[in-house]
């Protein structure tokens, strides 16, 4: 939808997570894309924890407002999906979804959206964690060693186990 004076809008995507007990949390926000009514955002990373607390059906709200620099933006359209239907990873194959904007649905009878928003690249990479690597089998073999240097004497002085002899090559110990 329009929503600034001369038809061009500052669209801003605000992502957010269902609650629990209802409700939803936004977890990203864009900057804006500055005097378009087609934008591309920029891509970003989020862990699925933050997105959708790890849970790949929980419902996520994708809403996009007109950017003003006052701070009070302006509502375009809003639709719902889950982290599985639009990750072709993990079998989506939601690619499009319309963005909707009720009161505009309530006083308009004949609309359908206020535009779209379209999943250009949705990409899952897993990061694995130190337990991952000790599940899969991975073996770690580690020496420690601590050195009491204080009880081996002062390293300037010829009785001391540290002690490095300018003139001789070899080590005390190796005597």
């Amino acid at each position: 939808d329009k929503k600034d004076l001369f038809g061009k809008s500052d669209p801003i995507v605000e992502i957010a997570k269902a609650q629990e007990g209802g409700g939803f949390t936004v977890v990203y926000r864009s900057q804006p894309v500055m005097k378009t009514l087609s934008p591309r955002w920029a891509g970003f990373d989020i862990s699925a924890q933050k997105l959708c607390s790890g849970d790949w059906d929980r419902s996520l709200k994708f809403s996009v407002w007109d950017w003003n620099r006052s701070g009070s933006h302006d509502f375009i359209g809003s639709c719902t999906t889950t982290l599985r239907d639009i990750c072709p990873e993990r079998g989506g194959q939601v690619f499009s979804l319309d963005l909707i904007n009720l009161e505009m649905k309530k006083k308009k009878k004949k609309y359908t959206n206020s535009g779209k928003i379209n999943f250009n690249i949705v990409k899952a990479t897993s990061i694995h964690s130190f337990v991952d690597f000790i599940n899969g089998g991975c073996q770690i073999n580690l020496v420690c060693a601590i050195d009491f240097t204080a009880s081996n004497g002062k390293p300037h002085l010829p009785s001391s186990l540290h002690y490095n002899d300018p003139y001789r090559t070899s080590l005390p110990i190796q005597q």
